[in-house]
């Protein structure tokens, strides 16, 4: 029976860290390569090359009874860029442009660019939709707030194609907001989602973490305005943030309704806004839309109706937008204000969502071919779609702003950049931006694993735990690794923040200690590097040889080692014969005379048992204590005397002669 086996030893001999300063912008991450817009429209980049494409949304459709329009979309790729699902706020669409099972009667509503998708951070199947709910009449002067809403989606469901988990739908997170939303990568595997109040200057931020989404915001009551009451013509407010999420940039209604636009730091650790500077006062504005360039330092500004701002537009005598650009790297909010350049005028007669693409270009919805009186041509009518709409087609197109880095006319505002296919739209949205934790830290470790299997058996290499990702030097992308021989392997694998390469050095070997006996002295079938001898399961001192020799009875093993694999025998059940003793003994008997005619005489200080046997093993007589032994009535022959002790232990078997 073995006692121990122990078939493992793994030894950490370097473990370095590396702390990431920066993260991989949302922007540039394959998640963010399909774009779903809400009239049939979208957008794909193969290669960062844009490519139109379509989806299932539409701007007008009716739910149960209840016309709707929606001016939202949201979408997500996979890390391949492989597209996985999308949404205006109202309905779940798969990648196969089908709704999900349970994807409809999410609430939905009609503030712009407030929708956005966010990992579930403890399960990489699972994400969280984001969008705010409500429609807020802006030319009825009402007064109603938005409701901050979010659904879940578990990819792993309805085959692999996703749907919305039950009991997860329209999870009430806040009211009273504005409707600007936007989501930033903290400092801490986590992401903030940063909206604002509607009636007053709180910035209320939510942090979506490993534990899930934190029902509590980190507030910050800051900067000059406050929607407040929606009053004709006013607008819910917008945001941007930038890529390197240290600045916040908002447009809102500030002191009685004067429209401005002003700038904030972001801390990203701490979730705090601070530091306001109002760079632009507006004298007119309907509804905005900002966006940071690349390198953070220029803000662009789509402006629906821009009044005095628009040469072409002086008194709003038509419903049109304009584009503007700020240079925020300068030091004052003055020096930004007179830094404000005009790029376009007369854009579209909508509000344009402007999104940054994976190419590094900024996109927006800009213009239109064909009529752009307002006859047939924008929209399908409710309840219709391509094959049932029959009005004039038209032609949507995007525009872009081909270097957002360069300050000026340089940075090349293109109206007609990609025409989308006829009879879809972009209006007024781009699809809300996926964003998901930061890389926080890298860490490499290297194993060095001597794996105790006889050769050509398997062994199985393990991830590490609480890994989503692995991919092996082989290719594949298990947890584990199945290897039967001597080599190094290595594992990439980590979650949405951290990383790390696993290198296993194994090396296949074979120790098995197996006991054997000569005599009194114990020693192994097979040579080993070291040894420690036990004797009834307790550490024998001192005995650490290749053999053992026992001086009494018991139950012994031997713990060996060769390399760093290492065996204990099974237990060895050894009687101690006393060898060297009953020698001993047997020297101190002596036989006399030898050849003998009548008597023959035993002599020792103990007492001895004599058994005499003729030639052919027929036993003669016995005698104990036998001292002086008669051969009177024996034939003359050769006769064995068989001489034991008192305890039967034989000591010796002497040739005996006798003669006349």
């Amino acid at each position: 029976m073995q006692l121990m086996k122990r078939c493992l030893c793994a030894l950490l001999l370097l473990c370095l860290v590396t702390k990431s300063r920066g993260q991989q912008p949302a922007w540039t991450l394959k998640e963010n390569s399909h774009w779903k817009f809400y009239q049939y429209g979208g957008l794909h980049f193969d290669n960062n090359n844009p490519e139109p494409d379509t989806s299932a949304m539409r701007f007008q459709y009716t739910s149960g009874a209840t016309p709707v329009s929606t001016i939202n979309a949201a979408s997500v790729a996979d890390a391949d860029g492989n597209l996985l699902f999308y949404t205006d706020a109202y309905n779940v669409w798969d990648k196969e442009h089908h709704l999900m099972p349970a994807g409809t009667g999410l609430s939905g509503g009609n503030a712009m660019d407030a929708a956005l998708i966010v990992p579930v951070i403890a399960n990489p199947q699972q994400y969280y939709i984001f969008y705010m709910c409500g429609s807020i009449d802006f030319l009825g002067a009402t007064t109603n707030a938005y409701e901050l809403r979010y659904t879940l989606v578990d990819m792993s469901l309805n085959n692999g194609l996703g749907d919305v988990v039950a009991g997860q739908k329209n999870l009430l997170l806040e009211d009273n907001l504005s409707g600007a939303m936007k989501a930033v990568p903290g400092t801490d595997c986590n992401v903030w989602l940063i909206t604002h109040d509607l009636y007053n200057t709180e910035f209320k931020v939510f942090e979506i973490n490993n534990a899930g989404v934190n029902t509590t915001p980190v507030s910050s009551t800051v900067g000059n305005g406050a929607v407040g009451f929606m009053g004709p013509l006013s607008f819910g407010g917008n945001m941007a943030i930038s890529h390197s999420g240290t600045k916040l940039a908002f447009g809102q209604n500030g002191g009685e309704l004067v429209p401005i636009v002003e700038l904030f730091d972001f801390n990203r650790s701490t979730a705090a806004i601070t530091n306001p500077v109002v760079i632009d006062t507006l004298s007119f504005a309907f509804g905005m839309s900002l966006c940071f360039s690349p390198d953070n330092q220029k803000l662009y500004l789509s402006l629906l109706n821009p009044g005095g701002m628009s040469p072409a537009n002086p008194n709003n005598q038509h419903v049109e937008s304009s584009l503007f650009q700020y240079n925020t790297a300068l030091g004052s909010g003055m020096a930004i204000k007179n830094s404000r350049v005009l790029l376009s005028d007369s854009i579209s007669s909508y509000n344009n969502v402007m999104r940054l693409g994976p190419d590094g270009k900024i996109y927006l919805p800009a213009s239109y071919g064909g009529d752009t009186s307002g006859v047939d041509g924008y929209f399908y009518p409710p309840a219709s779609g391509p094959g049932s709409y029959f009005g004039a087609p038209f032609q949507a197109y995007l525009g872009c702003i081909q270097h957002p880095n360069i300050a000026g006319a340089g940075c090349s505002f293109n109206r007609k950049a990609v025409a989308l296919p006829a009879y879809s739209s972009g209006t007024e949205t781009m699809g809300g931006i996926f964003v998901k934790p930061a890389i926080t830290d890298t860490v490499y470790a290297r194993h060095d694993t001597m794996v105790c299997k006889p050769a050509g058996d398997a062994f199985v290499l393990q991830g590490p735990a609480g890994a989503y990702h692995f991919l092996w030097d082989d290719g594949s992308t298990g947890d584990q690794r199945t290897v039967s021989a001597s080599g190094t392997y290595y594992v990439r694998n980590g979650n949405y923040c951290h990383y790390r390469v696993d290198t296993f050095a194994v090396v296949i070997g074979n120790p098995e200690a197996v006991i054997m006996r000569t005599d009194n002295t114990l020693s192994t079938t097979q040579p080993f590097d070291t040894y420690q001898w036990y004797r009834n399961a307790n550490e024998v001192p001192g005995a650490t040889n290749s053999t053992y020799t026992i001086t009494q009875g018991g139950q012994y093993q031997v713990a060996v080692a060769k390399g760093r694999c290492n065996d204990t025998s099974g237990i060895f059940d050894a009687a101690w014969s006393g060898i060297e003793d009953l020698n001993a003994k047997a020297r101190l008997v002596s036989i006399f005379p030898n050849p003998a005619k009548n008597i023959v005489h035993i002599r020792a200080p103990f007492a001895i048992k004599v058994m005499i046997a003729g030639i052919d093993g027929r036993i003669i007589s016995k005698e104990d204590d036998a001292k002086d032994i008669s051969l009177r009535g024996m034939d003359n022959g050769i006769y064995f005397l068989r001489l034991s002790d008192k305890e039967g232990r034989l000591l010796k078997v002497e040739k005996l002669v006798k003669a006349d």
